[in-house]
């Protein structure tokens, strides 16, 4: 077989041989590995967890090969789905959820374009506790984002909150004085 492939690299032209060449040794760069055989090391929340931190963040190692991954979170568990609070696809290997108080079940796999890892599966709690325990957790604009005006602000919803105070100032909130703007509202605008 190799003899083969030879003697017909040899009988082309040179320059159609260097095309035949390239195109055969880059086939690893046409071909993603299989990532069926990887292990995902989930870092938080720890399987198993009870918390009282409405804000939960999911995070895990990245896996070598995968493209994206999906998490999916179930009340009470996937054998009894009776709320699936998220069902993504993330590029990165990171993201917070606001969960109300209850018992959950999450799952995460790596994906990439021709195989995935299976699902591993763990069990989280969380218990009520105090509002003023909690932070809300802002979906838009991110984190150091140059604004435009009409700037749309987004955020989690979080459980037990009926109204949210939003402002916005030039000093850190140390001033009352420096709030250019205040709005009350009843929900995540």
């Amino acid at each position: 077989m190799k003899a083969d492939f030879f003697a017909a690299v040899r009988g082309m032209r040179p320059l159609m041989a260097v095309l035949f060449l390239g195109v055969c040794l880059s086939c690893t760069e046409i071909f993603e590995p299989s990532i069926e055989g990887a292990v995902l090391v989930v870092n938080a929340p720890y399987p198993g967890a009870t918390s009282t931190n409405y804000n939960q963040t999911f995070w895990w190692e990245e896996v070598e090969g995968a493209l994206s991954y999906q998490l999916q979170i179930a009340s009470p568990g996937f054998d009894s789905v009776r709320v699936l609070r998220l069902d993504t696809v993330l590029t990165v290997n990171k993201i917070t959820v606001s969960l109300a108080p209850g018992v959950y079940e999450w799952r995460l796999r790596a994906l990439n374009g021709s195989s995935r890892t299976p699902f591993v599966t763990y069990r989280l709690q969380i218990d009520t506790s105090a509002l003023s325990e909690q932070s809300v957790e802002l979906l838009q604009p991110g984190d150091d984002a140059l604004l435009k005006a009409n700037q749309a602000f987004r955020w989690e919803p979080l459980f037990g909150t009926k109204l949210y105070r939003f402002q916005i100032d030039t000093a850190a909130f140390a001033d009352e004085t420096q709030i250019l703007f205040e709005k009350t509202t009843a929900r995540p605008s």
